[in-house]
């Protein structure tokens, strides 16, 4: 889970910002979260991997943001499709599969620190 919780971070990061505070807890964080952020952040990065931009070039674009280095690299281990609707289906699929991963640590994360 704890790979799990910084992508989350990506979600409460995208949403309320960065801070200077202490790091939040598991149950903070996630109360914090809102997955949409997970899917349209998913669902670009598979966007620019069906655009065909390299491996290289995304991760040298998100340099600065390394929380999201596992999530291209799990985008780019996704078949390429050539087709514009296989394009579309990939993105949709990856997207909303990042989405409901995210509800789901989001839950564990909240029934995990009570």
């Amino acid at each position: 889970m704890k790979g799990k919780i910084r992508y989350l971070g990506l979600a409460a990061y995208a949403v309320i910002g960065v801070s200077n505070a202490a790091q939040p807890s598991a149950k903070e964080l996630a109360q914090k979260v809102n997955c949409m952020a997970s899917y349209q952040v998913a669902e670009q990065i598979m966007g620019d991997r069906q655009a065909g931009i390299t491996l290289p070039d995304e991760m040298e674009h998100h340099k600065d943001h390394e929380f999201l280095h596992d999530l291209i690299d799990k985008a780019y281990a996704k078949p390429f499709y050539s087709g514009e609707e296989y394009k579309k289906r990939a993105i949709q699929d990856f997207a909303e599969a990042e989405y409901a991963e995210c509800k789901k640590e989001v839950a564990h994360a909240l029934a995990g620190e009570q």
